[in-house]
């Protein structure tokens, strides 16, 4: 092959070279590029999520703290309230005795009341 020969051919083969390294390289860069914005998309996601879980966060803590001081009104209701059922059980035990006290008395009387209306009639004579 002549020298005019191969310097057409290289004259030819360069520029498709060119192309071909322009092609590539451009498609890395494209490759890169999708690559950093892919990675700033993924990290706004990110940061978008992590203040969505941050304020979730957030207000569960509050309803946990509002649920707890509710818990310790409840609490303190209760031992009122079983303070308060102790107090009325002794006091239904005391009205318990005094009714007790009450009918024993009650029957004492009738049985006295009897005594004397039998004594009574006696004294005035009649007799049934």
């Amino acid at each position: 092959m002549s020298q005019g020969v191969i310097v057409t051919i290289m004259l030819g083969v360069l520029p498709f070279i060119v192309g071909l390294l322009t092609y590539l390289g451009a498609t890395r860069a494209n490759k890169s590029q999708t690559a950093v914005a892919l990675a700033t998309v993924d990290q706004k996601a990110y940061e978008q999520a992590q203040k969505i879980y941050e304020s979730a966060i957030h207000t569960l803590e509050g309803q946990v703290t509002g649920l707890e001081n509710q818990v310790t009104g409840l609490q303190t209701r209760v031992v009122s309230l079983e303070s308060l059922v102790s107090r009325l059980g002794v006091a239904n035990d005391s009205l318990d005795l005094q009714l007790h006290q009450l009918r024993r008395s009650n029957h004492e009387l009738t049985t006295e009341i009897s005594r004397f209306k039998q004594s009574n009639d006696k004294k005035d004579g009649i007799n049934e």
